[in-house]
């Protein structure tokens, strides 16, 4: 019960602090994700726990999700990733004798949908700073199937293929997309399971992944990711409207991957010179520097110490900017109204550092 109490504060907080992060969250299919039953969430991986908070924040389901377990090596984090439901799954880096404890999360998972609850899968099993799909591992599969077949479970297990696309990997003031597919029904693939298991895996895989596709911008191939991500930035246009902006960089990608000969590439094309006016924000930022300088240190001293993957960094700034910025300005506040006897002048601290925050993070960071 406590726990479930500290899920649902995290959560609120965290669907506040990802508007606030990102200029805008682009969210489509929302009405594609049914409001009860067992489904699966299955996300292109691209930014580590962000993608998943990301589904979390912004649909009315409360999955659980798996993450690589070396995330749960320290305790304090292990904690905490049990109370926002993200359960630990082991590779060959691991160790050998480790990957047999995957039977035991596969085993939870079927047990999760079976209670009819969610479950937030990435097929990829990594995450990498790339626009495009790795291929499919069949643990998805494995977990539809099983929970799907191996118990009458009413109403019946569905995959939901979801896209997110980021502007920025990093940053705050970017925009990100959340695309949300079409439904995936695990049944209609009895009639193969029971012929032929290992056949129904691989075609609910390859028809999963065809379906994420068409979710996110998708360079191909895998060795010709970095002429080709040149060739789109070289040629892209631009407009204000996010899912327009989306369609026009999915059909450009797209067609540089089919004929990248008749595309020319400039490598400086995606470097976009500074904003002149962010030059009289610099107080406003420095104020802010200095109002969240507890959590900015938290921030840094987790990504050194912690976290070696810089693939981590935009969910640790999320996570603890926004999970314990708010104490700390409150803690900040009573110092100031201890020291200066004065209600309105802590009172307006937390006014000013709240608005020049967010300022800051909307207007000072984009280039």
């Amino acid at each position: 019960m406590i726990k479930h109490i500290i899920y649902r504060i995290l959560k609120f907080r965290m669907s506040i602090a990802i508007r606030i992060f990102y200029k805008n969250i682009g969210i489509r299919g929302l009405e594609n994700v049914p409001e009860k039953g067992p489904i699966i969430f299955a996300l292109n991986h691209q930014n580590s726990f962000l993608d998943a908070f990301l589904v979390t924040g912004t649909t009315p389901r409360n999955p659980y999700f798996l993450a690589r377990a070396d995330a749960f090596n320290n305790k304090i984090a292990s904690f905490l990733m049990d109370i926002i439901k993200i359960m630990p799954i082991y590779r060959i880096r691991d160790g050998i004798s480790n990957l047999k404890k995957n039977e035991q999360v596969i085993d939870r998972c079927r047990s999760i949908m079976q209670h009819k609850h969610p479950v937030l899968i990435f097929p990829e099993a990594s995450h990498e700073y790339k626009c495009m799909l790795r291929p499919l591992h069949k643990g998805i599969a494995r977990i539809a199937f099983g929970t799907e077949f191996a118990s009458e479970i009413s109403p019946k297990v569905i995959i939901l293929p979801v896209g997110v696309h980021y502007e920025n990997y990093k940053q705050a003031g970017y925009n990100v997309l959340i695309n949300y597919g079409k439904p995936i029904k695990v049944s209609d693939y009895e009639d193969i399971y029971k012929e032929n298991p290992k056949e129904a895996m691989v075609s609910l895989c390859d028809n999963l992944a065809l379906q994420m596709k068409d979710l996110m911008v998708d360079i191909q191939p895998p060795e010709r990711y970095h002429d080709n991500y040149e060739k789109w930035m070289a040629n892209r246009g631009y407009f204000r409207d996010l899912w327009m902006q989306f369609d026009h960089d999915q059909k450009l990608v797209q067609e540089i991957n089919n004929e990248p000969e008749k595309y020319s590439s400039d490598p400086n094309a995606n470097l976009k010179s500074p904003r002149k006016w962010r030059f009289f924000l610099w107080p406003v930022y420095a104020f802010s520097y200095i109002s969240f300088i507890i959590p900015h240190l938290i921030v840094k001293g987790l990504l050194k110490y912690l976290f070696n993957d810089d693939q981590f960094e935009a969910s640790v700034k999320v996570s603890i900017w926004f999970i314990i910025a708010p104490e700390a300005l409150v803690f900040q506040a009573l110092i100031i109204y201890l020291l200066s006897n004065l209600l309105w002048v802590a009172v307006l601290y937390v006014f000013l550092s709240l608005i020049f925050g967010y300022l800051t993070m909307k207007f000072y960071f984009p280039k």
